[in-house]
């Protein structure tokens, strides 16, 4: 499934994301810069490199900023803007590109670090819906609706819908409902690439709806 390539650009106090996402691609580029380093890797990234995650759901990769990042870090200076990109895939990820190897694999990490992340952003918006949409979750956007199913997953290290006659919901090729109480979905379903493309969506449900920032 191809997703419509799309960039993204936050900046500091005008984008609900931007403070969150900033927290996030710092961390991420620690975790990636330590690794490399210690492997004996290429680590002196240069403005405009990026960290590409594979989406599983769809047929592109999420790229988030790598150069400069820890330099911003060190600097203690704040990162103003981010761009977010969602392109299609610049390279198999499942054969090393030449002159590469495939390091560690650091894809159940990343997955565990950001998971935290969408939680907050969930729980920071949930009361605004339950007092501007409806108090009833089956009456909020579609995204959100998967969302909170997701969100309760993160509780439960897993799918948990025990009510027999739940209606199932579906984002894309996900369909979430009874059936699929007890699957495991955090880094098989929804890896990195695809949890942040849920946020960026949800996001866009939230501006739809004229929620403040």
């Amino acid at each position: 499934m191809t997703y419509p390539g799309r960039k993204v650009n936050t900046e500091k106090g005008k984008h609900r994301l931007h403070t969150m996402l900033s927290t996030l691609i710092t961390t991420l580029a620690c975790v990636q810069t330590a690794v490399v380093y210690r492997a004996g890797g290429k680590h002196d990234w240069k403005a405009g490199d990026y960290m590409a995650f594979e989406s599983y759901l769809f047929d592109a990769e999420l790229r988030l900023p790598l150069g400069g990042v820890v330099e911003t870090l060190i600097a203690k200076t704040p990162i103003n803007s981010i761009e977010v990109g969602i392109c299609e895939k610049s390279w198999d990820y499942q054969t090393p590109r030449e002159g590469e190897r495939f390091g560690p694999n650091l894809l159940d990490i990343y997955t565990k670090i950001i998971t935290p992340f969408f939680v907050e952003f969930f729980e920071d918006y949930r009361s605004w819906l339950d007092a501007n949409v409806s108090m009833d979750f089956t009456k909020w956007p579609n995204v959100w609706q998967f969302a909170r199913i997701v969100r309760n997953a993160a509780s439960h290290n897993a799918i948990s819908i025990n009510d027999p006659n739940f209606k199932p919901v579906s984002w894309y090729a996900h369909t979430y409902g009874s059936a699929q109480h007890g699957r495991a979905i955090f880094g098989s379903d929804l890896p990195l690439a695809d949890i942040l493309i849920l946020m960026l969506e949800m996001n866009d449900s939230l501006d739809a709806l004229g929620c403040p920032s």
